[in-house]
Formats: structure tokens, sequence, C-alpha cells
């Protein structure tokens, strides 16, 4: 990932890979859901393998979740637990784009996410009513595997790279 970052004259971001914990915390009076004591918050921390950041803001502009085996041995687990990534992420850095993506290195194996959101999802997570467009839901489309000893495979994750680094 650093090799393909050297290759952008102007580095905006930088490739880190510390864990980030991403918290995401919901109201404690939601217009939907079971109602909750004052004392009894929801809220959970996910936490990545690594990120691409802002230089300067430390703002994340995509995830890296890396796994020893391929997607096949732990699959769901791994959809799970990066569809929280992904919650927890929005959350705790709002924006007003309504995509985020993820790399995932799973054993020989590299996939790109694109997480897809509409407001009323945002909405939805900040506890607002949504009566009326109650259908708004989290859309991950995940693109690969790309095999990491596939030259021609790896050409494209570094195209891909490439453009979200832009």
């Amino acid at each position: 990932m650093k090799a393909v970052q050297n290759t952008i004259p102007d580095r905006k971001y930088r490739w880190r890979y510390s864990k980030a914990q991403l918290t995401a915390a919901f109201p404690k009076e939601m217009k939907h859901g079971p109602k909750r004591s004052k004392e009894n918050v929801r809220a959970f921390t996910a936490v990545t393998d690594g990120q691409l950041q802002c230089a300067r803001s430390y703002g994340i502009k995509l995830i890296l979740e890396c796994k020893k085996d391929k997607r096949e041995k732990c699959g769901l687990q791994v959809d799970m637990q990066e569809a929280a990534q992904i919650v927890a992420w929005v959350k705790e850095y709002p924006s007003t784009e309504r995509q985020r993506v993820l790399i995932s290195h799973n054993g020989p194996q590299i996939y790109v996410t694109f997480a897809k959101y509409d407001d009323a999802w945002v909405d939805y997570l900040e506890g607002k009513d949504v009566k009326g467009n109650d259908k708004s839901l989290l859309t991950m489309s995940r693109v690969g595997p790309f095999t990491i000893d596939n030259v021609d495979e790896m050409r494209a994750v570094v195209t891909i790279l490439v453009a979200l680094h832009l």
C-alpha cells in the first residue's frame, strides 16, 4: 500500500497500519427500536487493521481489514465485522459523502468493498424518525477476489488504489 502511495506526487493521504478504534454510539432516545434508560446507552467499538488517512486532519479515506485465511473460511463473520466497521466509521466521522470504501486482505486475496447509503440511513443511525422511508439500507458491494500472485490482478488493484487516493 505504501509503495502505491509513493507513486502519487501530491500525497494528501497516508497509510497507517496502527489499529484505529471507531466507536458507534447511539442516542439514548431513538424514534425506533426498544426504549432504553439513560444508563443503557448502546455503543460498540470496531477496530481496523489500518486505514488511509488525511495527513493533516487524520480523517479516514478508507479502511483496511486483514485476515490470515481466505474469505471462504470465515466469510459471514468477516462480512459482519466489516459492516460494523462501516457503521462505526460513519458514526465517528460524519460526512456528506454517501459512500465508504474498505480494502480486505484475506490470505492471498484482496477485495475492494464499496459501502453506499443515503441520508435516511444516516437519520436511522442518529435515532431520527424514518417513517415513510424505512427501507433505507447500507449496501456493501464487494469486488474481487484479486489474487496477490497474479500480476494482471495486482495491476487492477493498484489502479483502483491510485484512483481512490486521488
